[in-house]
């Protein structure tokens, strides 16, 4: 088998760091590959380096969309699912690298565990990272190597999934489940992997580096900006706040009303 496989780059003023991206995605041992440019309205040259790119590699399985105004990741994540040709999806951001093998690895990984299991490889984190980060990611690995229901139990009280380390998707399952919630414009992956383990999907560890993860300051999580704590705050009222009520975690949630009453007051 050599399915069809849509890697969607999302970029927002990625002028700088999209061209190494691509490279990463062209270099691939797996070649039978669609690249998807969901650009989020950027105000630099990206799309302008992006289209070059395209013409000088001759790269004919590519498209790219975009839109007019800035709406946010999870919406960027949408179009570009909805844009792709492929059931089979690997999300990366437009300043992250993918090593050689990865999409081979993840490919071969999802036709022998299947869509219930969702692989998670190791990162290589570059650029700026800080000692919390590094030890992030180790919780993430560990976490991914627990039972489903310790996964779930962790992940309703903390996001320990390393988004770009993710693998293959399939894209029925994305829209089946709704798609990525865009009610929650600053971060995507965390609402969207926490309804996945409680719809009964588990991770797993796939114990091979296979992104290199660009940490920078101006990161939208590592400045907790405005809108990224308003989009946590409001995402713990609307809709995680129910799970843990659902999943009988009354402490955690006692903690967490304190924990985002104060980033709230933060925002205002």
């Amino acid at each position: 088998m050599n399915d069809l496989i849509s890697v969607i780059v999302l970029t927002y003023n990625s002028g700088k760091t999209v061209i190494e991206t691509l490279e990463s995605i062209k270099n691939q041992v797996y070649q039978n590959i669609e690249i998807v440019i969901a650009d989020d309205s950027s105000s630099d040259n990206t799309l302008e380096v992006v289209r070059e790119w395209q013409d000088k590699n001759q790269i004919c399985k590519m498209q790219i969309v975009t839109t007019n105004k800035n709406t946010g990741v999870p919406a960027n994540c949408n179009r570009g699912v909805n844009a792709c040709s492929s059931s089979l999806i690997k999300i990366i951001a437009g300043d992250d690298l993918l090593e050689p093998d990865a999409i081979d690895i993840y490919y071969k990984n999802y036709l022998e565990k299947g869509d219930m299991m969702i692989g998670m490889g190791k990162v290589k984190l570059f650029g700026n990272p800080t000692s919390l980060q590094t030890e992030y990611c180790c919780e993430s690995y560990k976490l991914v190597q627990l039972s489903h229901k310790e996964q779930l139990h962790k992940m309703l009280v903390s996001n320990y999934i390393v988004s770009p380390s993710v693998g293959i998707l399939n894209k029925d399952m994305i829209l089946k489940e709704g798609g990525f919630n865009e009610s929650f414009p600053a971060f995507e992956d965390y609402p969207f992997y926490l309804k996945l383990l409680d719809r009964g999907f588990s991770f797993y560890l796939i114990d091979k580096v296979l992104v290199d993860y660009r940490i920078v300051n101006t990161s939208m999580s590592n400045g907790m900006s405005k809108r990224y704590m308003t989009s946590m705050s409001d995402y713990f009222f609307l809709e995680k706040s129910r799970l843990l009520i659902k999943h009988r975690r009354f402490m955690v949630l006692v903690k967490q009303i304190v924990r985002y009453f104060i980033m709230k007051s933060k925002c205002n």
